[in-house]
């Protein structure tokens, strides 16, 4: 086996299993509704805050299987997650796993 489908078969088995690190979520993407396992670094009530200019960004976090949703969500994406609106900051594909930052102005 080479170390490309163990990484997967980890990615599968231990970061979003829901017996391990993972909880099942909701994420809207293009009017197509996943409920996808993931792992949260910042929880959506707690999510971090950053100043800005015209309010403040309360931004969060989620890392999940790629093989989950059709395609990589686009920055300035609009996305929902858990019945929340959010855009799409940035996205990275790292080894089959996206890691998907979230924003939402609070103003």
């Amino acid at each position: 086996m080479k170390l490309k489908d163990l990484m997967a078969k980890d990615i599968d088995q231990v970061f979003f299993n829901e017996d391990q690190f993972a909880e099942t979520h909701t994420l809207v993407i293009e009017d197509v509704t996943y409920n996808i396992p993931l792992t949260i670094e910042h929880d959506v009530d707690g999510a971090m805050q950053h100043p800005l200019e015209e309010g403040w960004m309360n931004s969060i976090t989620l890392y999940f299987s790629a093989k989950m949703i059709k395609r990589r969500p686009v920055k300035g994406q609009l996305i929902e997650f858990d019945k929340k609106d959010y855009v799409v900051a940035d996205c990275f594909d790292d080894c089959g796993c996206y890691e998907l930052r979230l924003e939402v102005n609070g103003r």
